[in-house]
């Protein structure tokens, strides 16, 4: 093991965990606790300052100080990879793993294979119908905010593949979502309102509005208010989507 890694090979290493955790829907806090891990390892002390777009960590060793930021984005979630890094940091402390070891355990997380589109589609699909039928909804109901559901998570999955802005991307699948839901449900009647409601359930930023609700807590205010903003943009684009389906639909918001 090295047992003096340069600071280039350090912050090699906490931008890779911190990108992942980032990526994964991580808090600030669980950041910041495994950057420590890390850099307690090689016998620094770390100082992060993470927003919601980039963040910043200072490295002090000694009488020595050193900088560096790097971009970082709010992508998703991914529960098994922010477990993974979280247990490879604290067995990095424990059993004292060395800078190549841990880079090479770092990219192996990095490229787990995530569950398929189809697999992705047909389980988020699955729990707005189940969602439909909890808020009353019968069969029919069910079926509709399914399909619509499946339309509005494949236009999301295509926007963002293309890189579209997230608060666009939002906007299309509420709109292909709803009103996909609603054109079906005007078949049927009396099964429009839970129908169309739920089929947009699924861009619901849960994840970001805990974690900006940790922050907070935890006095990460710069942090908190970044992801508080974004999730509020993201339930905005939401709405915006929502309108003009059911403005074409000819529904109107405030009879729901």
């Amino acid at each position: 093991m090295n047992q003096s890694p340069s600071f280039e090979d350090i912050f090699s290493l906490i931008e890779k965990t911190v990108s992942l955790l980032m990526a994964s829907g991580s808090h600030t806090p669980r950041v910041i606790k495994n950057v420590e891990r890390i850099a307690n390892l090689f016998g620094c002390q770390a100082i992060v300052l993470l927003t919601v777009k980039a963040v910043s960590v200072t490295l002090k060793k000694g009488k020595l100080y050193k900088s560096f930021s790097f971009p970082v984005s709010l992508s998703g979630v991914n529960y098994e990879t922010l477990f993974l890094v979280n247990q490879l940091t604290w067995k990095a402390c424990e059993k004292k793993i060395g800078v190549q070891e841990l880079e090479e355990k770092l990219t192996k997380i990095a490229k787990l294979k995530r569950y398929s589109f189809a697999s992705t589609l047909l389980a988020v699909s699955l729990a707005d119908a189940a969602f439909c039928q909890l808020f009353g909804g019968d069969y029919w109901s069910m079926g509709f905010s399914f399909i619509g559901t499946s339309a509005g998570f494949t236009v999301r999955h295509i926007t963002k593949k293309a890189g579209t802005n997230p608060f666009v991307s939002t906007m299309l699948s509420a709109l292909a979502a709803s009103f996909t839901a609603g054109l079906l449900c005007l078949t049927v009647p009396g099964s429009f309102h839970l129908a169309t409601a739920t089929s947009v359930l699924f861009l619901i930023p849960g994840v970001v509005i805990i974690g900006a609700t940790i922050d907070l807590m935890e006095g990460y205010m710069e942090a908190g208010l970044g992801r508080s903003m974004f999730a509020t943009g993201i339930l905005a684009s939401i709405a915006v989507g929502l309108l003009p389906a059911l403005t074409l639909l000819g529904r109107h918001i405030w009879a729901y």
